[in-house]
């Protein structure tokens, strides 16, 4: 994003436009002629001057990432990531901007806790509004303009205290922590968007930390389904995100030893890393997409290994297993390929989501999607056996006769979770760390990449996870304790199993295919 300098005419980038002022404040300078400030066009910020002396007061001046949120123009903006980048400090100073730019206008600016709320923004706002020239309202927590525009502070502890807004009408609703309301309230409290104003869009802005993984949803990875939100439109909603270095306010060196010393990795991941997919109470911790000394991927891969220059799906000697985990309404449907490689190496190639199928038509796509894969078995659940009342045959059954013979699964949950666990440990070759056991491709997983992290232990029953949105790992459970018992076969079998050709080939070299990470040839 470039600006113009009003003096000198200069178009450059915003960072050429941010420079440290000698009187202590960041200022905007143009990097060709070398004025400061006040000179420039399109840059948003609040400027004042003060009544006695007739000096400029620069009220706010934003920095370059809190510009992005000033100038964004979706209906719903998420504007976050890593904590203490001004996202507080950036909403309230937009809500003004507004409120002054256009008469008449509403804006609700919520924090889920009232503690929360009086310490982040209250106390400001009392003493902000009258340097405003705006009316401070204790009572109703309200900054009133001249222009008659208004912004109310709001909080929101219970989904029950949304009632507190159902006869209120907003033309903007911000929520400072988004992470911390329940998605139920955000849905609700949104419906009071409206306004009757020529030429003014209502619009949501939300600043947050990561935390919650419906907000992951609906702006980073833009997966929710007709079903979860009929309203949900991907073009409508931005992520803008933060870094520790976008506030130049705060000492970087403490804010990062700060950060460093949270009491668990999943906050550390949150708050200092900004992982959206990071959770507190973490199921699988031993989960990490990319290598976090050398930024490689680990468990997630971009690209297939391949041997000879072809792609390992294409090879017709590389067998695969298929696991199933039955849903029909309102649970999905999870079927997972997981490729099998030499030396015990598995990944899941892709996967297919399914709700609302019917047995037959399931088992048709399950087939049709293997295409020339060479399938060793599909491994199901055990309601894959349960007679229909209605048809007396059994899900199992309608898949035999579609050509998909089903494998009973061995569902015992705490020891399937060690299997997994151990398939996600680093293996080792000598020891040389070399890759993990269980990889995922992630354009063909999306759901599985997506679900591995954001499991939860369950508090009532140690060494399980919560079940909920669990079908892609309740899948990969299935997979896990279908493989050999200690998660190795023997070499010689698996040497046996291959053809001759491939065996000729790989002389001299079977240590190395299977324990390619990034590498694209073996």
């Amino acid at each position: 994003m470039n600006w113009h300098c009003g003096k000198c005419g200069h178009d450059g980038p915003i960072a050429a436009f941010y420079q440290p002022g000698a009187d202590g404040v960041r200022d905007y300078q143009c990097s060709s002629c070398g004025t400061i400030d006040n000179q420039y066009l399109g840059i948003p910020r609040i400027n004042l001057t003060d009544p006695q002396t007739g000096l400029l007061d620069r009220f706010y001046i934003p920095t370059p990432k809190q510009i992005l949120l000033h100038h964004a123009t979706a209906k719903n903006v998420l504007w976050g990531g890593r904590a203490g980048t001004g996202k507080s400090h950036g909403l309230r100073n937009d809500a003004y901007m507004r409120c002054l730019t256009v008469p008449g206008y509403r804006v609700l600016l919520l924090r889920r806790q009232f503690t929360e709320l009086k310490d982040t923004h209250l106390d400001k706002a009392a003493y902000e509004a009258e340097k405003l020239g705006a009316k401070w309202r204790a009572a109703d927590y309200t900054v009133v303009f001249n222009n008659q525009s208004r912004l109310r502070f709001g909080h929101c502890e219970t989904d029950a205290s949304v009632s507190m807004y159902l006869s209120s009408e907003f033309d903007c609703i911000m929520y400072d922590e988004g992470s911390t309301f329940t998605e139920y309230s955000v849905r609700f409290i949104n419906s009071r968007l409206r306004t009757a104003k020529k030429g003014v869009i209502p619009c949501v802005r939300m600043g947050s930390n990561p935390g919650a993984m419906w907000l992951y949803d609906y702006y980073i990875a833009k997966d929710v389904s007709a079903e979860q939100d009929p309203s949900y439109d991907p073009k409508d909603y931005q992520f803008i995100p933060t870094d520790l270095t976008d506030n130049p306010h705060v000492n970087l060196v403490e804010q990062q030893l700060r950060l460093n010393s949270l009491p668990s990795e999943a906050l550390r991941k949150m708050y200092r890393d900004g992982d959206w997919t990071a959770v507190e109470g973490q199921f699988f911790e031993d989960w990490t997409p990319k290598n976090r000394e050398t930024g490689e991927p680990w468990h997630v891969i971009e690209d297939l290994p391949t041997f000879d220059g072809v792609p390992i799906d294409q090879c017709s000697w590389i067998e695969c297993v298929r696991s199933l985990d039955w849903g029909y309404d309102p649970d999905e449907g999870v079927c997972i390929w997981w490729l099998c490689l030499p030396k015990g190496r598995y990944i899941a190639l892709k996967e297919l989501t399914f709700r609302q199928l019917v047995v037959k038509k399931a088992a048709d796509r399950i087939r049709e999607q293997t295409g020339k894969l060479k399938v060793r078995y599909t491994v199901a659940g055990h309601d894959c056996w349960m007679k229909s009342r209605d048809t007396g045959e059994s899900i199992q059954e309608t898949f035999a006769k579609h050509k998909v013979p089903l494998r009973l699964a061995d569902t015992d949950r705490m020891n399937g979770w060690q299997r997994v666990h151990s398939m996600l440990q680093t293996e080792t070759n000598d020891g040389q760390i070399v890759v993990p056991q269980l990889q995922v491709y992630g354009p063909g997983c999306p759901g599985l990449m997506k679900t591995f992290p954001m499991m939860r232990n369950d508090p009532k029953n140690p060494g399980d996870l919560v079940q909920n949105k669990d079908h892609w790992v309740d899948s990969a459970r299935y997979f896990a304790m279908s493989r050999p018992q200690g998660h190795r076969e023997k070499k010689s079998d698996v040497w046996a199993r291959l053809p001759k050709e491939i065996r000729k080939a790989l002389v001299g070299q079977r240590a190395v295919l299977g324990s390619e990470n990034v590498r694209r040839s073996a």
